[in-house]
């Protein structure tokens, strides 16, 4: 089970192949093999409103079985992590919800892994990876999601 960050959907919005890429994202929706919360949609419809990254967001949020983690697992991942979160940022990250989404699923036995191309720490804030390093959870960037997935090739230019 794969949790997919707005990172993720944006850095695929950038590739030579993203159409595909998003077809092969949406089939792994669509089979439960990959969800979101809720608040990457609300993310995205900030940083890429009117691009394709956030029409497919919108149109794939439909099929997802999963829209993201009780509070009490956001709770757990901010205070456990609590460098994810920017205190200074105008708008939240949808990075805590997406952590806490993949913690929850991993407490009802799914093996989950996160997708995300938020690697770099930021002054105010750690990234989405280095948080998942902290709490053990594995993640990886969305071309070694696809390779995993058989689709190596989409991420070749």
């Amino acid at each position: 089970m794969y949790i997919i960050d707005a990172s993720a959907i944006n850095h695929v919005g950038r590739q030579r192949h993203a159409p595909l890429m998003f077809d092969v994202l949406l089939g792994m929706i669509a089979s439960h093999q990959m969800c979101f919360p809720d608040e990457v949609l609300d993310e995205l419809e900030r940083l890429a409103r009117g691009e394709h990254t956030y029409t497919w967001a919108k149109a794939a949020a439909a099929s997802r079985f999963d829209r993201g983690a009780a509070y009490k697992h956001l709770v757990a991942v901010t205070h456990q992590v609590r460098d994810l979160v920017d205190a200074e940022a105008e708008y939240e990250s949808s990075a805590p919800c997406v952590l806490a989404q993949a913690r929850s699923l991993f407490l009802t036995g799914h093996k989950v892994k996160v997708v995300t191309e938020d690697v770099r720490d930021k002054p105010t804030r750690i990234s989405l990876a280095a948080a998942c390093s902290k709490l053990d959870m594995p993640w990886c960037a969305v071309s070694q999601c696809l390779k995993d997935q058989g689709h190596g090739k989409l991420c070749e230019d």
